[in-house]
């Protein structure tokens, strides 16, 4: 199962890596990017039809933060369970680094999802960050009026660190 996951996610913008699997269930971590990868701007037109960049809001930036983290959540469990046929539950820890110039990483989402959840899903309408927070002991954390995806705290959530104990060999974690 692992060397299936190895290859699946192999081309995925947002890497991925399974870092515990047992008979039927599998851990995943996704190596997701600061916010500032974000661009600050977007395209827009101006009134008279012409094509101009428009800065964006905070809150903006902060909510294709957050669709984008849960789209690339999503994308890693539904290929999971499209090459690992006897995967039932797929546990995915979503890390991102604390800074630019640091190999720390901060767990910024958990969530546990089951094949059969996952399969009655209506894909072509679904909201990506609702859908991620429906997932059995979802974790993600927003601030602020801004809606800033914040790192988890293992006081706060304290499953993560059973979750985390299985990724310290991949990738040293901070918590906040």
């Amino acid at each position: 199962m692992l060397a299936a996951l190895e290859r699946a996610f192999s081309d995925n913008e947002a890497p991925a890596l399974a870092v515990e699997c047992a008979a039927d269930a599998c851990t995943v971590v996704v190596l997701f990017w600061r916010l500032d990868a974000i661009p600050e701007r977007r395209r827009d037109t101006t009134p008279t039809g012409r094509p101009t960049l428009k800065k964006r809001t905070k809150t903006e930036r902060n909510e294709v933060y957050a669709a984008s983290l849960a789209s690339h959540v999503l994308a890693t469990v539904r290929e999971s369970f499209a090459v690992a046929p006897a995967l039932r539950t797929i546990t995915v820890v979503a890390l991102r680094p604390e800074d630019q110039s640091s190999d720390t990483a901060t767990a910024i989402y958990a969530g546990t999802f089951q094949r059969t959840q996952v399969q009655a899903l209506a894909w072509e309408r679904l909201d990506p960050l609702s859908t991620i927070l429906q997932a059995d002991g979802a974790a993600l954390q927003q601030k602020g009026r801004t809606s800033e995806v914040v790192p988890l705290s293992t006081e706060e959530v304290p499953e993560l660190e059973a979750l985390l104990s299985g990724v310290g060999e991949v990738v040293r974690i901070g918590n906040s």
